[in-house]
């Protein structure tokens, strides 16, 4: 899975009007791990890691089969 889960959306810091699009996403398919995973890639842009790793444990939490979400919650948890 990488950034094409958000359907296109741009996740650069620069296009943070995409968290909005995520956002309204993410309360139509709250138990989607892929809306949940595009969401944890928008708060790696923005630097967020404590909302990254809200939302790759969401992810994890609904599919914990998915070994890039299980990676990334690695990196932020040593990013600590």
């Amino acid at each position: 899975m990488d950034a094409s889960c958000s359907g296109g959306l741009s996740l650069q810091p620069e296009n943070f009007p995409a968290e909005a699009d995520l956002n309204n996403v993410v309360h139509m398919k709250a138990d989607s791990p892929e809306v949940h995973y595009a969401l944890a890639k928008l708060h790696q842009a923005r630097g967020a890691a404590p909302r990254q790793r809200q939302e790759l444990t969401e992810t994890l939490r609904l599919n914990p089969l998915l070994l890039q979400a299980r990676i990334e919650i690695g990196w932020v948890a040593d990013q600590r």
